[in-house]
């Protein structure tokens, strides 16, 4: 499932992997230069970063500047049925954004408490595009899931459904327990 353009405040969705990161960024300039205060906000995995046109716009957005742009990594450590770090290594993934003049934040991707706070403290520092490494792991709360692979692209049986939906019913609903957060 994709975004859908006519969701409120989706203003251009994913396409080809790896092509929003660029994207984000000639939006945040564009609104730099018309003086408008807004943040763009990009939220992309991190099987897109092998992608080299991702490094080419966070040298853009360094070099102009881009403060009001926020860039959200979804670190699962997965790109589409393989381990990131089997195909092209990223970590140490920070210390690659803030070579690239990024301001680096690293969170556990799971914590609402975390992400809110990261969230209000945007932006980072004057001047640098502020980045949130969210440490997650793809298919949390399911135990049959968690952490494989071989899971990603596939069909599931109907036992396999069974038994998803059994796991999905032992977890508890997760509860709200920050104010909504207003990112400016």
């Amino acid at each position: 499932w994709h975004p859908n353009r006519n969701i409120p405040g989706i203003e251009f969705h994913s396409g080809s992997l790896g092509h929003l990161l660029p994207v984000a960024v000639g939006v945040a300039l564009d609104c730099k230069l018309r003086g408008q205060h807004n943040r763009v906000v990009v939220i992309t995995g991190d099987g897109e970063l092998n992608e080299g046109s991702n490094w080419e716009a966070c040298l853009v957005a360094a070099a102009y500047r881009l403060d009001n742009l926020l860039i959200i990594v979804d670190r699962n450590q997965f790109q589409a049925n393989l381990p990131t770090e089997a195909l092209i290594p990223l970590e140490p993934l920070d210390h690659k954004f803030e070579a690239f003049g990024g301001c680096v934040r690293r969170i556990d991707g799971h914590s609402f408490p975390a992400l809110a706070e990261t969230l209000a403290a945007v932006p980072f520092a004057p001047d640098h595009p502020s980045v949130v490494i969210a440490d997650t792991v793809r298919g949390r709360g399911l135990p049959s899931i968690e952490r494989r692979a071989d899971r990603w692209f596939c069909n599931f049986t109907a036992p396999e459904i069974e038994q998803l939906l059994a796991e999905l019913h032992g977890v508890r609903q997760a509860e709200l327990t920050s104010e909504v957060l207003v990112v400016r």
